[in-house]
This record gives C-alpha cells, structure tokens and sequence, in this order.
C-alpha cells in the first residue's frame, strides 16, 4: 500500500473508531472512504449487513478475490469492544491469497445490534449465520471454510469451529480455549481482567443482563459454581472431541504473559487436540503480538496463521505434511521448532522447600532438609511486597531504595520466601512450574498467591511467572494443594538466584481470604518446586 493511502487509512480508522456508534452517517462516510483507500488489483472490497437467525442486523464486511472461483471462505469474529473495521488490512492480505474474507463485528458491540453475551449461544449462533450468508451470496466453495480471529474472535472461531462441520481449519490468536480457567482458574476471580472486560463493554457496547450479573459475581468473589457452569459453556475445551472427531485444523497463537487469557489453557488445549494443530508461544501480553498486523506492519504471528489457512484451505496436499508442531520463543533467544509439546522440556528438577530459619527466608533445597519445620503465613493481611519487580535486600544490608517495585521485607508475616542461592549454570526454563504444599487453615475458603522470581546478585528481582490457589482443607485438616504456575520460557543466568514468594493477596484477583486468616505451611519433603528444564 502506498504511503498516501497508508495515512488516509490510518486517518479514517481513527474518525471511524470516534465517531461510528454515535453516527450512522459519519460511519457510512467513513466506510466509503475506507473502501477507497484499500482498493487493490487482486480483490474488491464491500460493506453488507447480515441478519442473524433472530433477526439480529450484524455489519460486515467483504473480501473477494477478482480471480474465477470457488474460492475458500475465512470468516472473521471481530474481538471484544472492537468493529469489523478491526481486520480490514489482515483480511485484506488473506484476499490476496485467494481467499474470500467475511470479516464481522460481533453483536452488541459499535453498530451491530443485539446485546453483548460473551460468547453465548447466540453470539456463536452468529458465526454460523455469517458463514452461512457467506457461501450464498458469493462463489465461496463449502468444503473449505476457515475462521480467524484474535482474543474475542479467536475463542468464538473455536467454539463455533466446534459446533458447525462446515469448518475444516481455525486460527486462534490471544484467545481462550477455557473461560472459567482464564477468568476463574483455582478458583480464583481475576479481578483486573474482569473490570477491564466490563469498562470496555460499557464504553462501545451494550452487556446483557446476565452478562452484567456474571461480572458483578466475579468481581465480589461469589457464586462460584454458578460461575463455572457460565464458563464452562463457553469453552471449547468442552468441545474438543468434536473438532478431534471431524479431524479440524487448528492454529494457536499466544504470549507467555497474557494476563487476560493466561497460557496454560491454551496449552492444555492444544495437548488435547489430536487433528492437524499448531501452537505458538512468544513474548508478550494480550494482544501485542496481533496489533502489528492489524495496523499493516509486518506481524510474524499473522503470517503464520495466514500460512495456516492457506495449508489447509489452498493446499489439499499440506493438510498432510503439517499434523503437529510447537514453536516457542524467549524474550533475546533464538526461536525453537518441536515436534510435540512434551518435547519443549525433556527433563525437570524438583526442589524442597526448606525451613525459615532467618526470619521468613528459606532455602530452596535438592534434598529435604532433615529437620522439617512449618510457616504460618498472615494470609488475610495485605503483603509488603509482590508483582513484577522487586529488592530483595541481602542479610545485613540495607534496602536500594532507588531500585524499581517494592521491597521484600523479610520479617513480614503476610508472606515467606525461599531462595535457591547463586547458580553454577543457567537454568533454562520451558513450561509450566508445579508447586505442591501441604497447608492447613481455618474453616471456609483460604488461598495463596505463587511468584517465581529471577533474582540479579545485586538484588533487583523480576517475576518469571505466578498464579493464585483457593482451597478449603477443614478446620484442622492439612491439606496437600498442588499449583500449576503460568507457563513461561525464561532463563536465569548463572549467578542469578530462583526465589518463590508466597502471598495471601494480589490486587488482580478478588480477595480470597477473610481478615485474620492464617494459613499454616508445611516445609520439608512433600513441600515442592518442579522445574520444567530444557538442557
């Protein structure tokens, strides 16, 4: 695209990202202008609306190729708060492919109609009208159907890629494959995602009721059970045999620090998937990979989920060559290509969690140590520290108060950590840690907040990863709580220390432990830390 029209696009997507809920006639203008200014030699371009089964009016907006058909069909769910206007340069690109590209804004959102329901029946009802609407009114061919989509889009691109046998190959960029593990996991509400979820929809569109009751549950910790069930059918992880059964093709793109729709969900997921499948893993968090792409730039996770549609839905030979792969990348290391995801860690190395000799700082050890002892954690007092920086002062030495976060107070009551000491080597991290701790608590629910640190010889600490854990061992009862630490690639350099921070709150999640709630920690051989390792 040229320079002029790069900038009148640009210009247009923000007077049309301003101004297309409150005008329908400004939005008409600006999708003319938009219209013009990504004219190209190899498709046309047209805005329709499509009505749903319910009558529903949803805006669109089509890609087709100017070569004869059939073609392939790639329909496009646009992602939460945002318009079919989203994809216009990605579906723009997949048009030069071949494909005829049916990008639309989901309902509720900008000017669609209906209400916002989070990928509820209706909303993956929608997916199946697009496609249907799609293969009527032009010369797509019905036995190549694809859909592509990030976050919003890519987990309703799974759902209905799970419901609608039309679908031979999805793409799934920042998506969910399981909402009650993204939104709910352990038990957990996330907080900050859930507000965020809320403010966007109220700023450009229009929640259902039930939409509305299920983000207030969430965000006041209750209902819990009910929560699920709102969640779990909105999964495709509850579908999968249906995609294993029709052999689908599926592509899945994520960031290791996706704090919307964090990894491992999406990586359970692939490992449940038996077709034709591919997951990669890069750096980043929601969405930031995808936001290249959708501006016109060069976007590495774009191309391959273009690459994918076109293998399976260009290429009928391909569909054999690619079964399986996952790509992994580190933040500063070189990209790595592995045929299955159990070969990204071939090996592991379980630490112990010694006892707390010096105030609340322990060791993190390769054998139990002899003389186990037991932590009481302050768990409904706010910690002193957490999150992803912090100091951690060394014995005797005061705290660099010009160093960035917080400062780990050692004899804080609200957490306890452990440390590894120096390492002789690098310690190359590929996967998801696994945390077992035997606790015992008061009555009603309890949890605990996990951090895994890379700790620099001078102090300054940044988080690898972490996740939270509710659970309800009994009054009296010791309880083992295993915890799957978000999945992560990172590497601590040698002479860097590992450190697990153990808290009772994080402001990302709803509050979990009444004021006064001690949860009391067992240290020593059943108290563990497993690294997942590449050599």
């Amino acid at each position: 695209m040229s320079n002029v029209r790069y900038r009148l696009l640009r210009s247009a997507l923000g007077m049309a990202a301003k101004t297309s809920a409150a005008s329908p006639g400004l939005e008409r203008s600006m999708r003319h202008l938009l219209r013009v200014a990504v004219r190209t030699p190899h498709s046309w371009l047209r805005f329709t609306d499509i009505t749903a089964r319910d009558g529903v009016i949803l805006r669109a907006h089509l890609y087709q190729p100017r070569t004869p058909g059939p073609h392939p069909l790639v329909i496009m769910p646009s992602s939460w708060a945002m318009n079919d206007l989203e994809y216009l340069l990605p579906a723009r690109r997949l048009a030069a492919h071949g494909h005829i590209v049916l990008s639309f804004n989901t309902r509720g959102f900008w000017g669609s109609q209906g209400l916002v329901d989070a990928a509820g029946p209706d909303d993956v009802a929608d997916v199946s009208d697009v496609i249907t609407w799609g293969l009527t009114h032009t010369d797509a061919d019905p036995s190549r159907v694809g859909i592509l989509g990030a976050s919003y889009g890519g987990g309703l691109g799974l759902l209905a890629a799970a419901r609608d046998e039309r679908v031979k190959a999805v793409g799934a960029m920042s998506a969910w494959a399981d909402l009650t593990a993204s939104l709910l996991g352990d038990d957990a509400p996330r907080r900050t995602a859930t507000v965020g979820l809320k403010v966007t929809v109220s700023l450009t569109g229009r929640a259902s009721p039930s939409l509305t009751a299920q983000m207030d549950d969430l965000l006041a910790g209750r209902n819990i059970e009910a929560l699920k069930a709102w969640g779990d059918a909105r999964s495709a992880a509850r579908a999968v045999h249906e995609l294993n059964r029709r052999d689908t093709a599926v592509f899945l793109a994520h960031t290791w620090g996706d704090s919307l729709f964090p990894p491992n969900q999406i990586i359970d997921f692939y490992q449940r998937l038996t077709g034709p499948k591919r997951l990669e893993l890069r750096p980043g968090n929601h969405l930031t990979l995808e936001l290249s792409g959708i501006l016109g730039r060069h976007s590495p996770v774009w191309e391959s989920a273009t690459g994918w549609l076109n293998d399976h839905l260009l290429d009928r030979d391909a569909r054999d060559r690619t079964h399986e792969s996952v790509y992994v990348q580190a933040r500063g290391a070189v990209p790595e290509e592995h045929h299955s995801w159990q070969d990204v860690a071939p090996r592991s190395l379980t630490l112990r969690l010694g006892p707390l000799p010096d105030g609340r700082l322990g060791d993190l050890l390769e054998r139990p140590h002899p003389d186990p002892a037991a932590v009481t954690l302050h768990a409904g007092t706010k910690p002193s520290a957490g999150g992803a920086l912090l100091h951690v002062p060394r014995p005797g030495q005061a705290p660099e108060r010009t160093v960035p976060g917080q400062v780990l107070d050692p004899a804080d009551p609200a957490s306890a950590a452990w440390t590894s000491g120096p390492l002789d080597r690098d310690l190359i991290l590929r996967g998801a840690p696994r945390l077992r701790l035997p606790v015992a608590t008061g009555p009603g629910r309890a949890g605990l907040v996990a951090y895994l640190y890379d700790v620099a010889p001078d102090g300054r600490a940044r988080a690898i990863t972490g996740a939270p854990c509710v659970f309800t061992p009994g009054p009296g009862v010791r309880a083992l709580v295993r915890l799957d630490l978000q999945a992560t690639a990172w590497t601590v350099p040698a002479g860097h220390a590992l450190m697990l921070l153990l808290t009772g709150s994080d402001p990302r999640y709803t509050t979990f432990n009444a004021p006064g709630r001690l949860v009391h920690i067992r240290c020593g051989a059943e108290a563990t830390l497993t690294l997942p390792l590449r050599e």
